[in-house]
């Protein structure tokens, strides 16, 4: 009798017990998704995709249930929690309530899920998402955060799995969640830089510069790297050689340039493309010879000069995500060498001189002032020509060619007018007028002893 009881205690005490229900692969957990432009989805069960990926539709809200949960007792369920755009985290909900919102245009861009109650001694819960602008993160588990924060990037697919305790991840874990200083942290560029006379110097970090201004030795070749979020960012970048041109690009740790041919960079182009491309804006200047630092350029444009074999001295890279304050500069970032006119190449370049002489004296001032007051009427094309000749010797124009005043300068021109012409023709001026008097009318502004109007 004795050993009847004691197998009804053992039958009692195996009862008591949870169960840990079978995983079928159709019932242990059921999750779907409502999606812009769709609304809500079919239900996808056990580590399937919910949601869309390639057709940027975030999801606006979820909902999760995993019902058997109920049989291991102990108030067993799965919780799960919402970060919406311009909400933040929303309360936990549970056993198929929805999490996010609906009509009102809100992307969730991270999630929570958690098994509470005796399941969480039998099971893990993992769950990745497929983040606007970057794709797949990693798989994380048990209330971690899944997505994004802070960075406006909405969810557009998720995947839910339970799976039996100690198993691990259905895959990998890697950034399974991003914020701005986990991707400043996780996303460095590096660039390596072979001078003249130098050879390969240490790899530079991004937002430092490398390279001294004014020491005339130039870059001939660089390497560029960046680390990777996963898929496919890639670096890319090209450089304008001296007596080559633009190379082609170039891309992932490759060289861009010459080594031992004595041929310098003048000019460069920088950009990156996947994930973090679309993530961040590679900002770039460039410090040229006899110009100094030029000023910023971002994503492929032009850093440098061309045709004045100016070559590229020091560069400086930084990246920046999208949002974030960028660097400022009023100085152009391209800039393109004119070659300069010397007198000996300016047909009558006497004659300019002494008209404007006589015209305004022999301050530098003055003397560029009436230059540029020949110019702009060369520019308008309206005061008997297109060159300075024909517009001073116009008829009726100026009385120092039509008097014959200006022959007392002709043979001898002051050194200062000299340069205020040659500056003028070079690109100079000093005002936008295109008439003068030697006494004040109404708006006229007075320049070296003249008045402009």
């Amino acid at each position: 009798m004795k050993y009847i009881f004691r197998g009804f205690l053992v039958i009692l005490l195996i009862l008591s017990l949870p169960v840990a229900f079978a995983d079928d692969g159709n019932t242990l957990i059921r999750y779907q998704s409502h999606i812009t432009d769709i609304g809500w989805q079919d239900p996808v069960q056990n580590g399937s995709t919910s949601g869309t990926t390639g057709q940027s539709k975030k999801i606006e809200a979820f909902r999760v249930e995993a019902p058997d949960l109920a049989s291991l007792g102990g108030s067993s369920e799965i919780q799960y929690q919402a970060y919406c755009s311009y909400i933040g985290w929303q309360d936990p909900v549970s056993n198929g309530n929805q999490a996010g919102t609906t009509g009102e245009n809100r992307g969730v861009e991270a999630i929570r899920v958690n098994l509470v109650g005796t399941a969480s001694q039998y099971y893990d819960v993992y769950y990745r998402v497929h983040t606007t602008n970057i794709g797949w993160l990693g798989w994380t588990m048990n209330n971690e955060i899944a997505g994004t924060t802070d960075l406006t990037l909405p969810i557009e697919a998720l995947e839910i799995k339970l799976v039996h305790k100690g198993e691990g991840a259905p895959g990998s874990t890697e950034n399974s969640y991003l914020n701005r200083q986990i991707l400043y942290d996780k996303v460095q560029l590096l660039t390596e830089v072979s001078f003249e006379n130098l050879s390969w110097q240490p790899p530079f970090e991004d937002g430092n510069s490398i390279g001294t201004e004014g020491s005339k030795q130039g870059i001939e070749a660089l390497k560029m790297n960046i680390t990777n979020l996963g898929g496919d960012s890639s670096i890319s970048y090209n450089l304008f050689i001296e007596n080559i041109g633009w190379q082609g690009t170039h891309s992932n740790g490759d060289m861009a340039g010459t080594e031992n041919q004595n041929l310098q960079a003048e000019a460069i182009m920088i950009d990156i493309s996947g994930p973090v491309g679309n993530l961040f804006d590679v900002y770039y200047q460039t410090e040229c010879e006899d110009q100094g630092w030029l000023g910023w350029t971002c994503n492929g444009g032009v850093s440098g000069t061309s045709n004045g074999n100016k070559k590229i001295e020091a560069i400086r890279v930084a990246l920046v995500l999208e949002g974030d304050p960028t660097p400022q500069s009023d100085i152009e970032p391209y800039r393109e060498i004119q070659t300069r006119i010397s007198a000996n190449q300016v047909p009558n370049f006497n004659l300019i001189c002494a008209i404007v002489q006589h015209e305004g004296g022999d301050s530098y001032d003055s003397a560029l002032a009436v230059m540029s007051c020949v110019m702009n009427r060369c520019d308008s094309g309206r005061w008997g020509g297109s060159d300075p000749v024909s517009v001073l010797t116009a008829p009726g124009q100026f009385s120092s060619y039509s008097g014959g005043y200006y022959k007392q300068f002709l043979n001898n021109p002051s050194p200062v007018v000299q340069q205020a012409v040659l500056d003028c023709l070079n690109g100079k001026r000093n005002h936008p007028y295109q008439s003068f008097r030697s006494y004040p009318t109404s708006g006229s502004v007075n320049i070296g002893g003249n008045w402009f109007f």
